[in-house]
């Protein structure tokens, strides 16, 4: 089966994440004898090019990966403080 797994990246961050859960399921995919294709996009041209690979690559499932929503503006003193407020309600 063709499977296409999709990275859609919406901001422009310092710090880029790697979509590692999605190539985690491509390697297991790939292994059970899907044909893969990994596609990232930057949400600007996302349908476009998403047309395009539809129509070539035809998948018969769909994966989509989607980034975590910390903020990476946080200070550190911030992330501390919500970890001990956890620790205090765990």
């Amino acid at each position: 089966m063709n499977v296409l797994l999709i990275y859609v990246v919406t901001e422009n961050i310092n710090v880029p994440v790697l979509p590692l859960g999605m190539a985690f399921i491509a390697t297991s995919a790939e292994k059970a004898g899907h044909d893969i294709r990994q596609v990232s996009l930057t949400a600007s041209q996302a349908q476009s090019d998403l047309e395009e690979v539809f129509e070539k690559f035809q998948p018969g499932a769909i994966g989509i990966s989607l980034r975590n929503v910390d903020d990476q503006r946080r200070k550190a003193e911030d992330l501390l403080a919500v970890h001990l407020l956890s620790l205090e309600c765990g």
